[in-house]
């Protein structure tokens, strides 16, 4: 139903009144994303009978049963039953499934009201509340930023970006139902609850997209329209010969004009055709792919170019480090996912020794004892990785992230090296933090050291803003100056990790004044750093879409990229999952999207 929506007004600091929400939720409505109107149950079995072969075939059986042909009649009423009974079961297990996949809606939500903060249904959320955002917090409704602390939101569900989007009340100001802080915290206005928000706008457009009806039906339809000219047409000419070529009874010619009327019309092809469709919706079913009608499986059959997202649909949406450069070592990381299980594996770049050797989580014991300098070097990377860092790594049903998705794949990385996040932040407590912001391009921590009792700061951020304020780099175990040769050839090896589609985040470190309970200052903290190494991630492929990809080109399918996403990121993605061979050949970037129009995207994907 459709609901206006007040005047915000005047923003109180004490939020709504309890009064003046209940007014609002009166008359707006909850705060829910409605669903198309449900078709009742008899309607949607009365719609399997719309088919014109089917209404043929209804009006000859009817026309036998009024001729005395009551065999041929309950045989044709029987298959034209059994066809409807087919394809409405399908369509309403389908609909159940689908039924069960709408869970976006957070639940609970923090608001202000009478001057206290309480928690209330997501669903009694009206314009006008002020709402509380904390990390993790799932957002229910569209909102304006009042006040914030370094906030950052995933908005991949509305845009496919994997990346969060720094918000301010300035330049970005608005947040979106679905969407999910994963890092700081705001105080938001209420704008736009229920339908009026951009979730509800999607989800109207999704219910009233009208639907086209696939190539079978089509060739079904102009089929049976054709069969009942034709069969009409012999019928009456038969019945017109009979009468008054022949001079035979009425009743005997209208009979024999019907019989040819029956035998005309292919009465057993539409269950035929239930029967093979309901077959190929049991095989996807067996894929864990859900079909709502039976003629989407004609309809897939007959696909020749398929459009795909990136983020999330190509890939996990889940940042995955897959690489480590420090010292003269390349570490390539294995283990996708957030559950902290993988194998590490070194190689050493450095003309003095041409290393290699891996382990996993159990081995770090022996590599601490076999190899004492690089034990020490990534377990300095490790803490600078932790305690510069505001995510969660939780295992519940199954690991997650709570917080920046970045943040929460450099603590995987932690734990699949062996280590503890919860122990590393216990010998280096935090006593101050410089939070990231987009112009500095880092984040700075300052910890106490709990077995030396030194102050140590912690720097992670962009690698060519962090080198720029490095003057020493960790090397060999020692402390040494960092040569203006050094930092072009760590931005090369920089440029060409960028190359490979990876975000690059370095890590640098130093001693600080150990003044207690002072206020450090960032000019103070980054600078004269002492240059750990860096790390490189991406959202990774989905392990079951390369084999998907391979069946797609030997059937003929051709397959497109559209994503929002940075055309490199999108370019080593698909080659490496076979889509593509050569840059910029079959991925379309929301750029180019938005200059073309409808009949370049055809030429563009006709071509491609």
């Amino acid at each position: 139903m459709a609901h206006e929506t007040p005047e915000v007004g005047h923003v109180h600091v004490k939020g709504l009144s309890t009064a003046e929400a209940q007014e609002r939720f009166a008359r707006i409505g909850p705060n829910v994303i409605e669903g198309k109107r449900r078709t009742p149950l008899i309607l949607q079995f009365l719609g399997q009978f719309k088919d014109i072969m089917v209404i043929i075939l209804i009006v000859a059986s009817l026309i036998a049963y009024l001729a005395g042909e009551t065999v041929d009649a309950a045989i044709i009423i029987g298959i034209v039953f059994l066809n409807a009974a087919i394809g409405f079961a399908q369509e309403f297990k389908a609909e159940k499934a689908v039924e069960a996949l709408r869970k976006l809606l957070a639940p609970k939500a923090h608001v202000v009201r009478n001057g206290e903060i309480i928690v209330i249904d997501a669903i009694a959320l009206v314009p006008g509340d002020l709402l509380i955002l904390n990390e993790g917090d799932k957002i229910s409704a569209d909102c304006e930023i009042l006040s914030e602390n370094e906030l950052y939101v995933d908005e991949a569900i509305l845009t496919g970006e994997s990346v969060p989007v720094k918000k301010d009340p300035h330049e970005h100001k608005k947040v979106f139902m679905g969407t999910q802080v994963t890092h700081g915290n705001a105080r938001a206005l209420v704008t736009h609850t229920g339908m009026h928000t951009q979730f509800g706008k999607i989800a109207r457009l999704t219910s009233e997209t009208k639907k086209d009806k696939s190539p079978l039906q089509k060739e079904l339809a102009h089929i049976g329209a054709w069969v009942g000219k034709v069969t009409v047409g012999i019928s009456a000419m038969l019945f017109l010969i009979g009468i008054f070529l022949q001079q035979r009874g009425l009743i005997e010619t209208l009979l024999f004009a019907v019989s040819v009327a029956v035998a005309a019309v292919p009465e057993g092809l539409p269950t035929t055709i239930t029967v093979a469709l309901a077959l190929g919706v049991q095989r996807l079913a067996r894929k864990n792919a859900i079909v709502k009608q039976l003629s989407s499986v004609e309809t897939l059959g007959s696909t020749t170019v398929i459009c795909s997202d990136k983020t999330g649909t190509l890939t996990k949406n889940e940042m995955t480090v897959q690489e480590v450069v420090f010292d003269d070592c390349e570490i390539s990381v294995k283990g996708v996912g957030y559950e902290p299980i993988g194998e590490l594996s070194v190689h050493s770049t450095s003309s003095k020794e041409n290393a290699f050797f891996s382990f996993e989580k159990g081995g770090l014991a022996d590599i601490a004892y076999k190899r004492p300098t690089f034990f020490n070097h990534l377990e300095m990377m490790a803490a600078g990785l932790t305690v510069c860092n505001n995510a969660r790594l939780v295992e519940a049903e199954e690991w997650r992230i709570i917080g920046d998705p970045t943040e929460g794949a450099l603590l995987n990385l932690v734990e699949k090296a062996g280590f503890s996040a919860a122990a590393l932040n216990q010998e280096h407590p935090r006593i101050f933090e410089i939070p990231f912001d987009s112009s500095r391009k880092r984040m700075s921590v300052v910890t106490r050291d709990a077995d030396s009792k030194k102050y140590m700061a912690f720097v992670k951020g962009a690698p060519d803003s962090l080198l720029t304020l490095c003057t020493h780099i960790f090397k060999d175990g020692k402390i040494v100056p960092l040569s203006a040769a050094e930092k072009t050839s760590l931005l090369e090896r920089t440029d060409a990790m960028a190359k490979r589609a990876l975000r690059i985040i370095a890590v640098a470190y130093k001693e600080v004044s150990q003044e207690v309970q002072r206020t450090y200052h960032k000019e103070e903290i980054e600078s004269d750093l002492i240059f750990l190494g860096m790390v490189g991630m991406m959202d990774p492929p989905r392990e079951e879409v390369k084999e998907a990809v391979k069946l797609t080109h030997k059937a003929g399918i051709r397959i497109f990229i559209i994503t929002g996403d940075h055309g490199l990121t999108a370019h080593a993605i698909a080659k490496d999952l076979g889509i593509v061979k050569s840059y910029g050949v079959n991925i379309i970037t929301g750029e180019m999207m938005e200059k073309m129009s409808n009949e370049k995207l055809r030429a563009a994907v006709a071509k491609g």
